[in-house]
């Protein structure tokens, strides 16, 4: 498949090793569009990024998203090798691991009482790829777009993961703020809301969801496709992707998530027993 609007663009894609960002960088590169992978590690199913390797070509750049100076490395990196940069994902996410959940208060660990990772990861480092891209679309005076992944927790109670659905709350807020950069500076900022889609995140959380209900992978990258093609997608877009539905999430009095296949957990109860579970454990001790 090729879709001119990409070939010959280059991109640089955080947390492409791994998930919607990997499937995202498959797509581009199916597209004609270079793609640096910036992430900590690759998986097992990123060898599908190996035979990408002349034009248009894969690089992984080893990256830690909380560091600044690894992220600035990374657009530097992306520059010097294709001159070019027309496209970001910082597509990096974490979950609520046990060490740094919010329910797990007794035994938290030092660095999680003191900063929590999967703000660092989720909220401040598309924020800090987002003044990146800025900076270096203004000093090339090239238009470009910002293509972040939300979810569609943004927009509902999180009661098993309540740091997870506060950051991506937080991208869809960061999201609308950034409307303006379009026609100020020719930069697209937006996002994808996806519900459940079977990546890493959700593979320990399987039994969440009943079977058929996750979000096909396909239709969440179309998505991510639409918005930095399509005219009616402007900067500030967040588009919520539930299975075989997208819709925009409003700029005010938004109705809330939407109730289609894959918004929700269908299993609630399972979540809310380990929450209350490690409630029990965990406080009042």
């Amino acid at each position: 498949m090729v879709l001119p609007e990409l070939k010959g663009k280059t991109a640089l894609v955080t947390g492409g090793g791994s998930g919607i960002s990997l499937a995202f960088s498959l797509r581009l590169l199916e597209a004609g569009c270079n793609v640096v992978v910036a992430d900590i590690a690759l998986s097992q199913e990123a060898q599908a990024l190996d035979k990408y390797t002349d034009s248009p070509r894969a690089i992984f750049q080893k990256t830690d998203v909380t560091d600044w100076a690894q992220l600035d490395a990374a657009f530097q990196f992306t520059l010097e090798t294709f001159r070019a940069l027309d496209i970001v994902c910082p597509g990096a996410g974490l979950s609520e691991p046990p060490s740094a959940n919010f329910w797990a208060f007794k035994s938290s660990t030092d660095a999680s009482r003191s900063s929590y990772k999967v703000f660092e990861i989720n909220l401040h480092h598309p924020i800090r790829c987002t003044q990146l891209a800025l900076d270096t679309f203004t000093r090339r005076n090239t238009r470009g777009a910002v293509v972040m992944i939300s979810s569609a927790a943004a927009q509902q109670p999180g009661y098993a993961i309540p740091l997870y659905a506060a950051s991506k709350a937080g991208i869809n807020n960061f999201v609308k703020s950034m409307a303006p950069m379009e026609p100020a500076k020719g930069v697209r900022i937006v996002a994808i809301a996806p519900g459940s889609v079977l990546t890493p995140f959700w593979a320990s959380r399987e039994g969440w969801m009943g079977e058929g209900e996750w979000i096909p992978m396909k239709e969440v990258v179309d998505a991510m496709v639409a918005t930095i093609t399509k005219t009616e997608y402007p900067g500030g877009t967040v588009l919520e992707i539930t299975r075989g539905s997208t819709r925009k999430v409003e700029l005010v009095n938004d109705p809330g998530s939407a109730s289609g296949t894959g918004a929700t957990i269908t299993n609630i109860a399972l979540p809310r027993a380990e929450m209350v579970g490690l409630l029990t454990d965990e406080y009042g001790k």
